[in-house]
């Protein structure tokens, strides 16, 4: 056994092979870090893209439900399409109070409960959103 492992010139405690598995070992840890940051960057951006529409939703519902808020309490509020500067909808009238479909910029889709008062009391959002 001992000559067979002479005449190949190879040991088992050789040196080149220590330094190949220190450089694979090395390598795979590279790569692990990288692919960590990789990961931890994707997700970042992944939720630097869903806040910034996060923010465009509640910028144009603001704007509608101010708009509408605006119009209950002066009793002029009307079934149509409507505009302020943030988007453009369509209000039509329902049992629980308004049910308000933004068109633009993004589409959703408001339902708005109204006191007896015309108070906005509450309000429900439905988007169709795909998930991520």
């Amino acid at each position: 056994m001992k000559e067979n492992r002479k005449k190949s010139g190879v040991s088992v405690l050789s040196r080149s092979g220590f330094v190949c598995l220190y450089f694979l070992i090395l390598f795979l840890l590279i790569t692990l870090l990288i692919g960590i940051l990789l990961s931890r960057s994707d997700n970042r951006m992944r939720t630097a893209a869903n806040l910034q529409k996060s923010n465009l939703y509640l910028a144009e519902e603001a704007a509608v439900m101010q708009y509408l808020r605006c119009e209950l309490l002066n009793e002029r509020m009307e079934a149509g399409v409507h505009s302020t500067e943030a988007a453009e909808f369509r209000a039509e009238e329902c049992p629980e109070g308004w049910r308000i479909t933004i068109l633009s910029p993004l589409e959703e889709v408001l339902i708005v409960t109204v006191t007896s008062e015309n108070r906005i009391y509450d309000y429900e959002v439905i988007r169709n959103e795909l998930p991520a």
